[in-house]
């Protein structure tokens, strides 16, 4: 900031008369909102450009292409032109954040549906009727099962205590013995291929990290 205000003082102490420095920019979110903010905290005057509009006016214009220092030829265009800004200046950073939470949250929420949809295609693969004997596929339990062995083979290589231990802790001994009994015996139904266990195993228990990140606390961490 320090060598741009040199640079606009420069300038103006070429310049005759006593003109106000006002500076153009696109409204471009988070990338803007940095800048904008020192220029306003600093008393600058600032007009913030939409994107559509310094389009259409670069379409008015010779320049068709757009790179960094013809955008901002545009931009001294408009000001030079008092083309009127179609964005109002930001007054509120507090509404401002809340609406960049709001878009965080919802990307999350996007992540975690596609993390989802693959981990139950994977369950599908190499697990079959998985959802028989462990409906709550996302619940606590669940997810600890899939975590430590994610596929049949490796829970049929552990003994039935062992598991049940993990079962009985993870779920708060909401899960009975006998249920527990049913899962350890539908594993060792399972027909296996060892070729593609090895790979399903890799993903199921990246994506369970990746679920695990995108809703701490919350749906996955849900007993049962």
């Amino acid at each position: 900031m320090g060598k741009l205000y040199e640079t606009i003082e420069r300038i103006r102490s070429k310049t005759s008369g006593n003109s106000d420095v006002v500076f153009g920019m696109e409204a471009t979110g988070i990338y803007s909102l940095p800048l904008y903010s020192a220029l306003k905290r600093d008393g600058y005057k600032v007009k913030l450009y939409n994107p559509i509009q310094t389009n259409g006016f670069r379409k008015m214009n010779i320049r068709k292409t757009k790179t960094d220092p013809i955008d901002s030829a545009i931009i001294a265009d408009m000001l030079r032109f008092s083309e009127p800004p179609q964005v109002n200046e930001i007054r509120d950073l507090n509404l401002y954040q809340l609406r960049e939470l709001v878009r965080i949250r919802y990307r999350l929420i996007e992540k975690r549906t596609l993390c989802k949809i693959q981990l139950v295609r994977n369950i599908d693969t190499i697990w079959p009727d998985y959802k028989s004997v462990m409906p709550g596929v996302f619940g606590a339990t669940s997810m600890a099962i899939l975590k430590k062995y994610s596929v049949p083979s490796k829970l049929r290589d552990t003994s039935f205590e062992e598991f049940y231990e993990l079962v009985k802790k993870t779920s708060r001994s909401k899960i009975s013995r006998t249920k527990a009994e049913k899962i350890y015996t539908h594993a060792g139904n399972i027909l296996t291929i060892p070729e593609l266990d090895s790979i399903v195993t890799i993903e199921i228990k990246t994506l369970i990290t990746q679920l695990e990140l995108y809703v701490p606390g919350s749906e996955c961490g849900k007993t049962e």
